[in-house]
């Protein structure tokens, strides 16, 4: 849905990323997605993971050394479940 103004919430993926992480994704059973954003506001998709727990873990391991904010994302309402690494409030 290119061109499409979408206000964008603190917690929630726009439009674009949504759709970047469905065509990313692979296995469509899984209900949690984890995201790196980069510097420049750019988002990538890194890992799917199914249960809570397991991408919780998943965050933590894939934040471990980095300075990027690290986002895991719940794809059935694409709300912000954890953030490691995110700007200090």
């Amino acid at each position: 849905m290119k061109g499409a103004t979408v206000p964008l919430l603190p917690n929630h993926l726009d439009l674009e990323e949504r759709d970047s992480a469905w065509a990313l994704r692979g296995n469509v059973d899984r209900d949690y997605d984890v995201f790196e954003v980069l510097s420049d506001g750019i988002t990538i998709w890194k890992t799917s993971v199914e249960d809570e727990e397991d991408a919780t873990r998943k965050l933590d391991e894939l934040a471990a050394g980095k300075s990027t904010e690290l986002r895991l994302i719940h794809r059935p309402t694409l709300a912000v479940i954890a953030t490691r690494n995110g700007p200090k409030s």
